[in-house]
Order: C-alpha cells, then structure tokens, then sequence
C-alpha cells in the first residue's frame, strides 16, 4: 500500500494497529475497505466530469427481501426511467434484473446485456423474446472491450463482474466512453472477492 500523502497513519500500519489491538476479524474488515478504495479511487481517475462511481458491498448472498431492497437501491442509483439507455456489464444467467430494468425504461429506453459467453447471449435473446420484451439487446463483448457504442449510455451497470476482467483498465476506459458525459457507472462487487483478490494498479 501507498505511503498516504496527507501525513496521515498508512494502510498498512492501520492493519498493523488492527492486528494488534482488535484482532483478526477487524482487520479483514478494514483489508475488505482498502481494497474497495483502491478500485473506486480507479474508477473515480478514469472518470470524465458527471461520472459517477459507487461500489455496493455485500457480504453474502442476501435473502429475496434484501435482494430486491439491494436492486431498487442499483435502480435509483442508475436513474432508471423511461427513455433511458442502460448497459449491464456481465449479466450472465441470472438475467431476471436485466429483464426488470428493461421494463423500468420502457418505452422508449433499452438495456444492452453484454457478456463474454456466446452461451449466455444466446439465453438472454431466448429470454427476452419468449417474454415478448423489445428493448433488451445482446453483445457478445471481448475481454478487452464491451464492443458498445460510444457516448450513448445514461448509466453502465458493472455488478459482481469486475472481479473477472482480465484486462479492467482497458474495459474500463471503453466503459467510460461509452458513457454520454453525463453518464453514471455503478460498479458492485462482493466483499468475498475483494477478499480473495489482491489488484495492483
């Protein structure tokens, strides 16, 4: 970890404290909100005037109520309404939020599914045509690049997927310009990946 600028203790003589003070568990708590700061502070450099950089943490799979607490909470985040144009980054299976969102921005918006897996492309379109829903869309993305258009999203949802980018600094410049300039990124991600993942930048 960096020498903080400020003068002020550094993270690694915080866990240090931690570990001698309060023990183990505290310490994989502040470990868990270092790493969070280090990929918003990315997030935040990469970031044009009006973006907008959140990270939801959870520890565990919530149950259905605090599911569906935890969505409305990325919806308000996203801005979703009618008209809106929506990224979901990484979607995979669990394409029932996708389907959500499209009927949100209805009409008039859409959401942009994009995924690395043809498989997975292949089982949103089947989805989204067997619920008769018009405005979700399909993008088989790369590793490097979401393959969407430029300046034509009012938000990109980047949710317990970052944690698989191989190359996030290029994913994310493309992320960034694929926003309108006023756009918002939500990225979310687990506190059990975040755990089990060091990421230099």
């Amino acid at each position: 970890f960096a020498v903080s600028p400020t003068g002020r203790p550094t993270i690694s003589d915080e866990i240090r404290q931690l570990m001698t003070n309060r023990g183990k568990q505290e310490c994989s708590r502040t470990l868990a909100r270092c790493q969070c700061d280090m990929i918003t502070d990315v997030l935040l450099r990469l970031a044009a005037p009006g973006l907008l950089a959140i990270a939801l943490l959870h520890a565990q799979q919530p149950a259905d109520v605090r599911l569906n607490k935890l969505y409305s909470q990325m919806d308000d985040a996203l801005g979703l309404r009618p008209g809106a144009t929506i990224a979901d980054i990484g979607t995979g299976f669990a394409i029932e939020h996708a389907l959500r969102m499209a009927e949100k921005v209805a009409p008039g918006g859409k959401v942009v599914c994009v995924d690395v897996k043809q498989s997975v492309i292949t089982k949103i379109k089947g989805e989204a045509d067997a619920r008769h829903i018009t405005n979700l869309e399909a993008v088989l993305g790369r590793d490097d690049d979401p393959m969407l258009s430029p300046l034509t999203f009012d938000a990109i949802l980047v949710s317990n997927t970052y944690h698989e980018f191989t190359q996030p600094s290029a994913m994310l410049k493309h992320l960034r310009g694929a926003l309108k300039p006023s756009g918002t990124l939500l990225q979310g991600e687990s506190t059990r990946f975040l755990l089990s993942q060091q990421t230099d930048f």
